[in-house]
């Protein structure tokens, strides 16, 4: 994500001993885009796309084992599942439907959905 005006926040928390939370928030004032204009050149970027804001939730732990620590995470992506729009493809169908992708319905307009990141670790 990089939109012009950008915040990020974000807060950690260890509830119990080798345990972690995590939770990141930002937020962007929407990226320029070209509009529709008929039969002329449009001027370019004069117009935004609505805010993106994202959330994200990390869950940590580690486990002692002898001489090593195993490390898990667990990080869920777009928390809220927002769909933030990222490209506008035919910004004539934007401006009349609100649909970013075009006729076609492109996906890549917007942001990915929810997802989740499990990782494990050793260290010793």
């Amino acid at each position: 994500m990089n939109p012009s005006t950008c915040s990020r926040g974000s807060f950690s928390y260890h509830p119990l001993e080798n345990t972690g939370i995590g939770l990141s928030w930002s937020w962007g004032s929407g990226f320029p885009y070209s509009p529709h204009t008929e039969g002329e050149v449009p001027e370019i970027n004069t117009e935004r796309q609505p805010f993106t804001m994202s959330t994200d939730l990390t869950l940590s732990r580690v486990f002692p084992l002898g001489q090593a620590n195993v490390l898990l995470n667990l990080t869920v992506f777009n928390l809220f599942n927002r769909r933030n729009i990222e490209s506008v493809f035919d910004p004539l169908l934007y401006e009349q439907t609100g649909r970013a992708g075009g006729q076609m319905g492109n996906p890549s307009a917007y942001s990915s959905a929810r997802h989740a990141f499990l990782s494990a670790g050793v260290e010793w």
